[in-house]
């Protein structure tokens, strides 16, 4: 199958954004296909709402694909005159952060990069 250029795209007022899935030679995800005449997309209400749902369509492309799993030390640092204890800065961190790759790998791997805040 071949690979798509996914990527998350802001859509709407910049107070109120919604998010939808787009593929540089696809077009727009729909819910269940690809619309090429970028018309019909949908929704999503967050930024993490639309990279989940990437992230299933990556993996049902690549279903019965070999899979190798990379582990990495993610560092957070806080300055400022009052920090957040660690709750508040999983809570925020959960929130806040948007990671989404949009271009395949050298070979055309998909890869995917989750971060598990609760391991903080």
């Amino acid at each position: 199958m071949k690979s798509h250029k996914m990527y998350v795209e802001a859509v709407g007022p910049e107070a109120h954004p919604r998010f939808l899935i787009a593929d540089r030679d696809q077009g727009t995800w729909d819910g269940h296909d690809w619309d090429a005449s970028r018309r019909k997309h949908l929704l999503f209400y967050s930024f993490q709402d639309a990279a989940k749902c990437l992230t299933e369509i990556q993996f049902v492309e690549d279903f019965g694909k070999p899979q190798k799993t990379y582990r990495a030390t993610v560092e957070v640092c806080l300055a400022g005159e009052k920090q957040m204890d660690e709750a508040e800065l999983r809570q925020y961190l959960c929130k806040a952060t948007k990671l989404c790759l949009t271009e395949p790998g050298p070979n055309d791997e998909t890869v995917q990069i989750e971060i598990n805040w609760s391991d903080l």
